[in-house]
This record gives structure tokens, C-alpha cells and sequence, in this order.
């Protein structure tokens, strides 16, 4: 807006694509460790887009006469001012959100079968994984707690997508297998239809249109799922939230994955056999089902949320004579 600002942004992420709840301050020895930062010399006028995870750092300078870097021959006068606008990572428009959608879908439409007594989907989806007597209860927590596999589902999809360790091995180094790394499933999924343009013609050339795009991108997010769910990381994601209180970031019915109670470790809790069974159902299920489904479910609950996001605000601006909500969402 006004003088000059110089802006140092790290050359690679500190956490890539970090989600809202890996969100945390660098470590000093993280910020020396850093390979390199690239500097920008910013003035009136200038716009600079800094990705999310990616440590970065604004100061006033004066540059010498005989300066060879940036700025060369500029000396900073008078005040520098500067606007940011951070625009909050929503982690309920991610793939991992995506899969999370499928899980629901899934439930909703196995549900469904059985009760009109149809070919059933699932035979483990409803049934207890691992039952309230090997779940450790908290004395504020009611004891009286199981964990269903289609919880698990849902449990593995977070613990995937937040396996870091694989991120980095198979980004930095090179990956070992046709399968992208498991952070990917942390990138936004378009939803605007400008957005997915972009999207499309930047990731999926010779795909027919952008919603085969998004397509083919929630099948990779399946294929990642596949290739790197276990059951340790299961448990162990289990037990590292155990008595936190943090649900993490699940959409919709499955906010109500609640494993305060349950601090275990290991994965002899979870049978190999059984968590391979109900996991490829729901991989069995994501293949045949129809994208329109999933895409439906993860939109319809975004649209919920956002109207319920401007009734709390309309209902804030109302108190003091506006508002600014009419009832419709409009994209």
C-alpha cells in the first residue's frame, strides 16, 4: 500500500498442504534448516501469493548504495505499510473430506438396503470393531463406548492423509510406486466451476470435461487409501487423539466419531483380516458407485454448512439492526 517491504518465503513447505489441525509454529531449528528462501522486494501496487505451509517473514529494510540483491540502488523511505489477507484453509473441501463423503454415502446406502431387504453392501460397516471392555474410559467419559468399523473407515482415511513421514518420502526422494504420496489427499477439491476449469486443464489433458476430472483424482485418492491403510496406524492414531477431544475434521454424521474413551495402542485390537475385509468393501464400493453420489453428499454438506454459517452471522448483525442473509445460497 505504501514504501517498500521485503518479504523472505522458504523454498520448500515446513508441512505440506498441512490440514487445520496440523497447523503449528516452526521450531527454531526448523527455521535455520531451512535450504533456502527466496526474497521478494515488494512496493505499491505489488501482490504476493504465499501457499500454505510455507514458513515466510516480512521486514522493513535499507538497502546500501553498492547493493547487489534485490533492491539494488533502493533505500526504504518513510513508513511501509502492508495488507495480508489470509484466507483460512477450510479442511471440509479436501479428497481426504471426499473420501470421508464416501464413507457416509456408503452407511446411508447399505443402510438403506437392508431395511428394504435387498443385497446388503457391507458386513461390517455397523458391527463393533473394537468393543467399550478394551477401551481404557477416562473417569469424566462414559465407559460404556464400542467402535464400529464404519468409524474405523473414517479413522483411517484421517490417518492416512496425515501420515506425513510418506508425504516427504515419496515427494522429496521420489515415489516407489505408481501411487502419489499420502499427502495429496490434503489438496482442495474444486468445486466452483472456474475452479475446475483451471483444474482440469492444468491436471487431467485429453480428460473430456472437469467433472470426469474431479473424478479421476477421488479414484487416485482411493488407490492412495489403498496402498498405505494398515491397521497399526489406525491404533495408533487412536491412541495418540485418545483423551484430546479432538474429532479431527469429519463431515457431516461423522463429527460423532468420538474415541476420547479409547486409549489403546498397537493394532492387535484390529485383526489384519477384518480391517482388510471392511476396508475393501468401502474400496469395492467407491469403484462402483456412481461420482455423482459422492460429489452430492460432499456438496450438499458444504452448502449446509455454509447456511448455517451465515444464520450465525445474520443472527449476530441482527442485534445491532442488519442483516444480511435472504435464506438462499448463491455460489
Amino acid at each position: 500500500v505504501s514504501g517498500e517491504k521485503l518479504w523472505s518465503v522458504a523454498s520448500e513447505a515446513l508441512v505440506y498442504l498441512p490440514t487445520t489441525d496440523m497447523k503449528r509454529k516452526p521450531l527454531v531449528t526448523e527455521l535455520t534448516s531451512q535450504k533456502k528462501y527466496s526474497e521478494f522486494l515488494l512496493r505499491p501496487g505489488d501482490v504476493l501469493y504465499i501457499p500454505r505451509g510455507f514458513v515466510h517473514n516480512a521486514s522493513t529494510v535499507v538497502f546500501n548504495e553498492d547493493e547487489k540483491e534485490v533492491g539494488k540502488g533502493q533505500k526504504s523511505r518513510g513508513d511501509s505499510l502492508h495488507l495480508t489477507f489470509g484466507f483460512e484453509h477450510s479442511c471440509h473441501s479436501t479428497m481426504e473430506v471426499m473420501l470421508h463423503h464416501a464413507v457416509n454415502a456408503f452407511l446411508k446406502i447399505h443402510n438403506k438396503n437392508v431395511k428394504a431387504e435387498v443385497k446388503t453392501l457391507s458386513t461390517y460397516i455397523n458391527k463393533v470393531a473394537i468393543t467399550n471392555k478394551n477401551c481404557k474410559a477416562e473417569p469424566t467419559v462414559d465407559s460404556n463406548y464400542d467402535i464400529t468399523w464404519w468409524q474405523i473407515l473414517h479413522l483411517t482415511i484421517a490417518e492416512v492423509a496425515r501420515r506425513d513421514e510418506t508425504c516427504l518420502l515419496t515427494s522429496t526422494h521420489g515415489n516407489d510406486s505408481d501411487t502419489p504420496p499420502t499427502c495429496q489427499l490434503r489438496r482442495s477439491v474444486p468445486l466452483h466451476p472456474t475452479w475446475q476449469a483451471i483444474n482440469s486443464q492444468k491436471t487431467c489433458r485429453g480428460v473430456a470435461n472437469a467433472r470426469n476430472c474431479l473424478e479421476r483424482q477421488f479414484q487416485t485418492s482411493v488407490s492412495i487409501l489403498e496402498r498405505y491403510a494398515h491397521a497399526r496406524g489406525t491404533m495408533n492414531l487412536i491412541s495418540r487423539l485418545a483423551g484430546t477431544g479432538d474429532t479431527l475434521c469429519y463431515p457431516g454424521s461423522a463429527s460423532n466419531v468420538n474415541i476420547v474413551s479409547c486409549n489403546v495402542g498397537g493394532d492387535e485390537l484390529l485383526t489384519p483380516g477384518e480391517f482388510a475385509g471392511a476396508l475393501d468393501e468401502f474400496l469395492t464400493f467407491t469403484r462402483d458407485v456412481d461420482f455423482d453420489v459422492v460429489l452430492t453428499e460432499m456438496e450438499e454438506a458444504i452448502a449446509e454448512r455454509r447456511i448455517s454459517t451465515m444464520r450465525h452471522t445474520d443472527a449476530a448483525l441482527e442485534k445491532v439492526g442488519h442483516t444480511v442473509f435472504s435464506g438462499k445460497l448463491v455460489y
